[in-house]
């Protein structure tokens, strides 16, 4: 009796199934005259439709898509390098099964729907973050009695970049968003000439500024079909830092340190403004080098240039603070000055450079240098030159290497800039 009874259980419920079925089909495809014209027009429109069948009567006949990014805000993430574009993405393309006449439905010639409801072109990003490829979210479309059809969706892309420290905090960086159909191949879906990007909603931030991108339509090959291929569509960007805070924190000190390696090198040998003034001058530079390498990221493959530029002129307020020390010990020797060295030192103090020289505000002392030699510029062809002091030695050194340190400053400020 069980066994009887469920057999009838399963019958009735089959019965029950099939029946809901037909209703449901004559019910979506039932016509009704009482009803509004957009209802009607929806029904016509949909009754036998399927989203899952592309536009197309035939393989060669390819799908045309129009493509717009429209972006509005950008927000850059130094540390993974990584791009995050807030974008309006506008979607075209004609789909001949859903065309209709205005004058047989009320005058209506465009109406809403759904993309899930229509065949929609499937667009992904290739190139995100993490491998995440991101489709197009799902949204309302606008669609015309000739069968054009157009989405307008909001789509947030975080996309990778090239960063380019070299000229560091000016840092570029070159983000590249690549949409593709990859489920479709170059026979059936296409991009046209209007696709692109508008900018002229986009503002800049105060820190970065976006340039005018470039637009590419290539193609990829397919790795489901071995000889086919599938368009994508390229919009390449780069981003330049305009931030005016960071500049100045790190590239005025680039003026204050070489000014101070310098002036230590003007003052006169021996004092001790000079030793004190060339340790606090390389402690600055450990500071300033200490302080840029926190602040410059590292995901770029390029050194930027300012950090070269610190380390270089570390070595060199070294060079500097060794000098000091090595100058003012030769100032305490009392051994007499080798003749070879004392002629040309003699000759390098009354020149005319000499004398300039020999006279300025931060050496007080220098213009006594020439005090030990009362001859005029005629005696001094005939008459023996005259053994300068150590000191003179020594001021004639710090000469040199102002001159040395400063064309090797210049030379530096020439590989900041380029």
């Amino acid at each position: 009796m069980s066994a009887l009874r469920q057999i009838f259980l399963i019958v009735i419920y089959v019965i029950g199934f099939v029946a809901s079925d037909v209703y449901d089909y004559e019910w979506n495809c039932k016509d009704i005259e009482s009803d509004t014209p957009l209802y009607k027009l929806k029904r016509y429109l949909f009754c036998d439709y399927d989203p899952g069948i592309r536009p197309g009567h035939e393989a060669k006949n390819t799908t045309d898509i129009s493509t717009m990014i429209i972006p509005q805000k950008i927000v850059f993430d130094e540390d993974s390098a990584t791009l995050e574009i807030n974008t309006w993405l506008y979607i075209e393309w004609m789909d001949p099964y859903l065309t209709w006449k205005s004058e047989d439905h009320g005058d209506i010639s465009r109406i809403n729907v759904k993309s899930r409801d229509v065949w929609i072109p499937e667009l992904y990003s290739l190139n995100t973050m993490y491998g995440e490829m991101t489709r197009i979210p799902e949204t309302v479309c606008s669609l015309l009695k000739t069968g054009e059809l157009t989405c307008f969706t909001p789509v947030q892309y975080t996309v990778s970049c090239v960063s380019d420290y070299t000229r560091w905090p000016w840092d570029l960086h070159n983000c590249t968003l690549q949409l593709a159909a990859w489920a479709y191949i170059d026979e059936e879906i296409s991009f046209n000439n209007r696709s692109g990007i508008v900018i002229d909603w986009y503002e800049d931030t105060e820190e970065w500024v976006l340039s005018v991108p470039e637009i590419s339509v290539t193609r990829e090959k397919s790795k489901f079909s071995k000889n086919a291929t599938f368009p994508t569509f390229t919009v390449s960007t780069v981003l330049t830092r305009i931030e005016g805070p960071l500049k100045s924190v790190f590239i005025t000190p680039v003026i204050i340190l070489t000014v101070v390696t310098l002036t230590i090198l003007w003052l006169r040998p021996g004092s001790p403004e000079r030793l004190m003034l060339a340790c606090f001058n390389f402690l600055s530079h450990l500071l300033i080098i200490r302080d840029v390498h926190y602040k410059v990221p590292n995901s770029g493959s390029q050194v930027p240039n300012i950090l070269i530029f610190y380390t270089n002129s570390f070595i060199l307020s070294f060079v500097v603070l060794v000098l000091t020390c090595w100058l003012q010990k030769i100032l305490e020797w009392k051994g007499e000055v080798p003749t070879w060295l004392a002629s040309k030192i003699h000759v390098v103090l009354t020149s005319k450079v000499g004398k300039i020289l020999s006279i300025n505000v931060l050496d007080p002392k220098g213009s006594a240098l020439l005090e030990d030699d009362a001859d005029d510029n005629s005696t001094l062809v005939d008459s023996q030159p005259v053994n300068p002091k150590w000191e003179n030695v020594v001021t004639v050194m710090g000469w040199f290497f102002l001159f040395s340190f400063g064309f090797i400053y210049f030379v530096m400020s020439l590989a900041l800039l380029c």
